[in-house]
């Protein structure tokens, strides 16, 4: 297994983060798959689709399971180019402290930003 991560296939900003994320990641070191399409309750004991509905998740081949702020910053680590040593620096728990409010705020308004930036979702049947 290699690390996961697990977003919002209904979410428009998810979905084009997802995208760019598969772009410009490290060869081999992660997969990116919709929540939609996953069994979640296989994947680890703290998932479920209540939870993944309103962040990502990262899921690492050690079992490590990381969300919201701390989840993206990770997942940066994963990525090619600048992403991987801004990754470290951003995942510093005084940065996370501080994202994660904003991260909340993107999440519950994340249908209107999708509809603002036209950004399209339900893109799930290209990860089956």
């Amino acid at each position: 297994m290699i690390d996961l991560l697990i977003f919002d296939g209904d979410c428009g900003i998810c979905t084009s983060s997802s995208e760019f994320v598969q772009r410009n990641s490290r060869e081999l070191k992660l997969q990116v798959k919709p929540y939609q399409i996953l069994n979640l309750q296989n994947l680890h004991p703290d998932l479920n689709e209540e939870r993944t509905s309103k962040s990502l998740y990262l899921l690492t081949k050690e079992g490590k399971l990381y969300n919201r702020s701390k989840g993206v910053f990770e997942t940066m680590k994963r990525m090619r180019g600048i992403y991987k040593p801004l990754g470290f620096i951003l995942s510093n728990p005084i940065v996370v402290f501080i994202t994660n409010p904003v991260y909340d705020w993107v999440s519950k308004n994340r249908t209107k930003i999708s509809i603002r930036f036209g950004l399209n979702a339900c893109n799930i049947s290209k990860y089956r």
